[in-house]
């Protein structure tokens, strides 16, 4: 017998999902404490699963933070290693009981991908039961299986068990990507029955979340994280708007009258730890690194070289391939999409003017015809 649920979802993020962090950190201090925990769950996607998977598994959540944003030195410019960043939060923070705390109160969306004849190639899954701590850790990891940044192959996931997703995989190997790509207006994987009580959570600042900065940040603050102080303000962010919306009348009716008596006033309004100086300069940031591109995946890849150079690395030939065959495809990219926007433009104005030509073309020759019947009438 299912049980109505306060349900709160955590939508794909990247980095932004330190955003995540900071609402998990209000929960965990000021709401989780006061509840059942058959009467919580959670759910999430990407970076967002990572958030969800922390709380349904009891990680202390200011602790993970500070792991998180201890990683920008490594990550800031070099996107190959948000992923392994997360896969080491992971193995690190994962209690070893962690998944006989996530079974049925946790949801994990992936992209599933297999061929098999007249099914489609791809299709979104919703994981809920796990077999092992290890058989969540790959869950999670698969959730943030980004293409191209963490491989161009599906990820492995083995014996994905029990799920709630309809047609979902059972007692075999599976490849994965990022449940990114199935947003819940296509695929309803955010609650565990439609009579849950759910809360949206968006770094990203989609405008259906119910916990969400209120103004968009910077699309590149995903791959790329902000400097330290800036992803702490984020953090501060999440932890206030979290109480600003669960303090809310909105957000406050949804609560248990003893959770809603024990909440914290709310920070003030002006109190705004992201001000939008701080928003506009990174959106400016974006607006140069556009105008750049052409420039950068080169001197990622240059930079990685130098770092490399005398150490001996084993993975040197790794980086090679990776820095020096994807910075040129990566580097060229725009001249070629530019090249067919344009070509493409050129065609249709060219064929434009063939039309036009044609038509003028046409109506004279049936103006002169005309006019050489009534001269030919007149003859007559």
């Amino acid at each position: 017998m299912s049980i109505s649920r306060l349900t709160f979802s955590f939508d794909s993020s990247g980095w932004l999902y330190v955003y995540h962090l900071g609402v998990a950190h209000y929960l965990q201090r000021h709401v989780l404490p006061h509840l059942e925990a058959e009467r919580v769950a959670f759910s999430g996607s990407s970076g967002g699963a990572l958030v969800a998977a922390a709380l349904a598994g009891g990680i202390d959540i200011e602790q993970l933070a500070h792991h998180v944003i201890g990683c920008h030195g490594r990550c800031r410019f070099n996107p190959f290693r948000m992923l392994p960043a997360a896969e080491e939060a992971i193995a690190k923070y994962m209690p070893p009981d962690g998944h006989l705390m996530a079974n049925g109160r946790l949801r994990v969306l992936l992209t599933r991908v297999r061929l098999a004849w007249m099914r489609p190639l791809f299709g979104p899954e919703a994981v809920s039961e796990f077999a092992s701590v290890a058989h969540l850790r790959q869950v999670l990891r698969a959730s943030c299986h980004i293409p191209v940044l963490g491989g161009v192959l599906p990820y492995q996931v083995d014996h994905i068990g029990t799920s709630r997703a309809r047609g979902a995989s059972r007692g075999y190997d599976a490849g994965y990507y990022d449940g990114v790509f199935w947003p819940s207006v296509l695929y309803m994987w955010r609650a565990f029955d439609a009579s849950d009580t759910l809360f949206k959570v968006s770094g990203l600042g989609w405008p259906t979340a119910h916990i969400r900065p209120p103004l968009p940040l910077p699309l590149h603050w995903v791959c790329l994280p902000p400097p330290p102080t800036t992803l702490w303000r984020l953090f501060a962010a999440g932890y206030d708007d979290a109480a600003r919306r669960l303090h809310g009348e909105g957000g406050g009716r949804a609560l248990p009258d003893g959770v809603r008596a024990a909440l914290p006033p709310p920070p003030p309004a002006n109190a705004a730890p992201m001000p939008v100086w701080l928003i506009a300069l990174g959106w400016a940031h974006l607006l140069l690194l556009t105008c750049l591109f052409p420039l950068v995946p080169p001197y990622l890849a240059c930079r990685e070289l130098l770092q490399l150079q005398g150490r001996g690395d084993s993975k040197t030939a790794v980086l090679l391939r990776r820095g020096l065959l994807l910075a040129p495809l990566l580097a060229i990219w725009p001249l070629v999409l530019a090249y067919l926007v344009t070509r493409w433009a050129c065609g249709r104005v060219l064929r434009e003017l063939i039309a036009l030509h044609d038509e003028g073309q046409a109506h004279a020759t049936a103006t002169s015809t005309r006019d050489a019947a009534r001269r030919e009438a007149k003859r007559i």
